[in-house]
């Protein structure tokens, strides 16, 4: 049963988990939380529990997270809630937060570079330094990735990656332009070699509240440690199942870590999901229970059990394309009003929605791409259909999740063992896990040689009995 905090200002009810995280408030602190847990609940809970009913002074407190969608919804949570102080927390992400001290301490001609930005430049790097190669988008992103992992010591998945670094941050100078992982670096210099500035820091910040904690890289640990060590007042919310940025740095031993930087750190479980049905809930952890660098968790739904998750199999990329159409169409005649669905089609790579792009189009059924925000005309009888890689999907949620291309060489790809098969199994999770009330999951198989082309993934979900294959394999 839910638990009303003991607070006149907290005028809603958390669960004992919950609870016991919002309330522990000196020291450090983890927080473990599965996909749908309520993390964003409780670090805007916590966030007012400290300002309001302890009068921790509110801009004593930074909360750092990923994106400045995440920033700004945890803001907005908090200001349209509070009553007693007019102060309130720095929040951001990493970026904004560590580059606007950066250019007060450190002042320069430097700007910090956009994604669209770094993709386009490598893109023209690429074309001057490889002219005989070809990258698609997917590719350039793990070059990108490479990038960052050779600035933080990592061995890079491509041979020529450290060469053309070297090219690509000449450009960037003479373009005074800094991406993140150097604005990082220059950061940590700053505090290591400055012992004013960082105790200025440490008076300041006297409490951290760190969001997807699973996703900090080395360096970034390192500048969180440095930031809390006075006071150590460090509040981690994380999921190392949802570890899923490898190729910029980040590991799921990052939790574990944590545990053994702070050994006195009081570790909370959030282990209900409110977001998605309960046989969504036991696919993705009999999905996730197959990887071992992993803390161990038994995740359990507030919903009941919910419809069965479907799973079918089609020829190719094109007749699957016309059954995700078929069934969007069917789904729109079935609504009663329009949009009041939310649907997400994930895929592992941008490659893998070329086909179903294309056949959208010619039907004539709009979308959106994951984190962009398009007006739909409210007659429209679809939207709010997102297309989204399993990346992009992190933090999103849907009332319908359609997986496409669940086909062995593309998720986790033939020759994936060991981290890798771990890292790809895990942004499988997230994929799952985004669903609320249906899943479906579409692979390809030949009907002629009964050659089984599913991913590994799709047989760990499916060898749980979850269902039959539903809409999908009707006309067969």
């Amino acid at each position: 049963m839910p638990v009303h905090a003991a607070s006149h200002q907290l005028k809603e009810n958390y669960s004992p988990e919950q609870l016991k995280a919002i309330q522990k408030l000196n020291g450090p602190v983890l927080v473990v939380a599965g996909p749908g847990a309520g993390k964003t609940r409780v670090l805007t809970g916590r966030l007012l529990y400290m300002t309001e009913e302890k009068r921790i002074p509110a801009d004593s407190i930074l909360l750092l997270t990923f994106t400045r969608a995440a920033a700004a919804e945890m803001r907005d949570r908090y200001l349209r809630r509070r009553k007693n102080t007019r102060k309130e927390p720095l929040f951001g992400t990493f970026h904004s937060v560590f580059f606007q001290i950066l250019q007060k301490y450190v002042p320069g001609r430097y700007s910090l570079i956009r994604k669209e930005e770094a993709l386009q430049l490598l893109h023209e790097c690429c074309e001057k330094h490889l002219p005989d190669d070809h990258f698609s988008r997917d590719a350039l992103e793990l070059i990108l990735g490479d990038f960052s992992r050779l600035k933080n010591g990592l061995p890079p998945r491509y041979s020529f990656s450290a060469q053309l670094l070297e090219k690509y941050d000449a450009e960037m100078t003479d373009r005074g332009l800094l991406d993140y992982d150097d604005m990082l670096l220059r950061f940590a210099r700053l505090i290591r070699q400055n012992g004013r500035v960082l105790e200025e820091l440490q008076q300041r910040f006297r409490y951290l509240m760190i969001d997807e904690f699973q996703d900090l890289n080395s360096l970034q640990f390192d500048i969180i440690r440095m930031l809390a060590e006075k006071h150590r007042n460090v509040f981690a919310v994380g999921d190392d199942d949802q570890s899923i940025y490898g190729f910029r740095g980040s590991r799921p031993a990052v939790m574990q870590e944590f545990k053994a930087v702070y050994p006195d750190a009081a570790v909370c479980m959030l282990s209900v999901n409110y977001r998605s049905s309960g046989r969504i809930v036991k696919a993705a952890s009999a999905l996730i229970g197959h990887n071992r660098e992993r803390i161990p968790k038994k995740l359990r739904a507030a919903a009941g059990k919910g419809i069965s998750i479907r799973l079918a199999g089609y020829k190719g990329a094109e007749e699957e394309a016309n059954a995700v159409a078929a069934y969007l169409r069917l789904l729109s005649k079935k609504m009663q009003k329009p949009g009041a669905l939310s649907a997400g089609i994930l895929y592992r790579t941008h490659q893998c929605s070329l086909q179903l792009r294309r056949t959208l189009m010619r039907e004539g059924i709009p979308w959106t791409e994951s984190g962009e925000k398009r007006d739909i005309p409210a007659d429209a009888p679809y939207p709010r259909i997102t297309l989204s890689s399993f990346h992009g999907a992190k933090g999103l949620e849907f009332d319908i999740v359609i997986i496409i291309r669940a086909d062995q060489r593309i998720t986790p790809g033939r020759n994936a063992e060991g981290p890798a098969l771990e890292e790809a199994r895990r942004a499988f999770y997230v994929a799952v896990t985004r669903a609320s009330s249906v899943l479906h999951i579409l692979f390809t198989k030949d009907t002629y040689n009964q050659i089984d082309k599913r991913s590994v993934f799709v047989k760990e979900i499916s060898g749980e009995r979850h269902g039959s294959a539903g809409y999908f394999d009707r006309r067969r």
